[in-house]
Parts: structure tokens; sequence; C-alpha cells
């Protein structure tokens, strides 16, 4: 999405947050983060920044942050991002770094995946069948990776399911 394109969005949207900092929002997201019970260094990880710029949108040192970030600051502090950010921070470090590095399409993924696995919690025996069928179309993508790339990392060749895979 281009910076016209998100300006353009930025107008015809109801947005809490529009790219500046005034007092009262600093205070609010300073608040966000502390009800969410998250660092200056969580939050910047979530966001994908160092974890100073929190600090500085915070104290005011900077006043306004890059385009690409208003949506999602905005849904920050209007608290659309609450459910995903409180789930996060029940993650143990390692994993938690490995998803922060994650690009946002395979994070969402993951998340369809996840909240489709609770909703078969409901039912005895449907979260298996999904874990099945999610595993074999991994294993599918990880074949055809295999096969059309000459790419093999030494770190999954003790994988089972990269074994079976690369054969």
């Amino acid at each position: 999405m281009g910076i016209s394109r998100i300006k353009d969005d930025m107008v015809h949207a109801n947005l809490h947050f529009r790219g500046e900092f005034t007092p009262e929002l600093r205070a609010e997201f300073r608040r966000k983060r502390l009800e969410l019970g998250m660092s200056q260094e969580q939050l910047a990880n979530h966001f994908s920044i160092n974890w100073s710029t929190v600090r500085k949108w915070e104290s005011g040192q900077t006043a306004t942050c890059h385009d690409r970030y208003i949506f999602r600051i905005n849904d920050f502090l209007t608290g659309e991002m609450d459910r995903e950010l409180s789930a996060r921070q029940d993650m143990p470090g390692e994993l938690l770094t490995i998803w922060n590095r994650m690009p946002p399409g395979m994070r969402s993924c993951i998340e369809r995946a996840a909240t489709l696995y609770g909703l078969c919690q409901h039912y005895p025996g449907l979260g298996e069948v999904l874990l099945e069928n999610v595993n074999a179309d991994l294993d599918h993508a990880i074949h055809k990776l295999l096969r059309t790339t000459k790419f093999a990392p030494p770190s999954i060749v003790g994988m089972p399911s990269l074994a079976r895979a690369r054969k």
C-alpha cells in the first residue's frame, strides 16, 4: 500500500489516531500499554520497531509516527488488538521472539488456525482432524518447496515430516 493510498484511507476512515501524538494521546498510549501489562520493549516488538521509539512517542520526544503505523496504533488505542496482545503475553520468551520476527501474513495464518482449533474444541475429534489436515498441507507445501528449490537448511534435516518430504 503506497503512502498516498494510506493518506486517502485516513481521510475516509473514522480514526481515533491520525499520526500525531498529542499530550492526551501520549497519555492514552502509555495507559493502554500499562493496562495490558506490556513493557515498552514488548510493545515495540509487536510493532517491529525499536523500544526507544515507543519511549519517544510516550515522552513526546517524537510527536508523529510514520504513516505505516497509523492504523496499527489506532487499533492498539481503540482496543482492537487487546485479545491478540494478551494472548502473546502468555508465550515463552523464545517463542515470542520467533513470533515477532514472522511476517504479518504468517502470523495471520497461524492466528486463523488457532481460532479454528479453538472452535473445534466443542466437537470431539474435530480438533484432531483439523491438525491432521494442517499437517498434511504443511507437508505438501514443504515437499513442493524442497522439490522446486535446492534449498534445504541443515536445521530441518532431523524433522520427521520434512525428512519424508525430501524423499
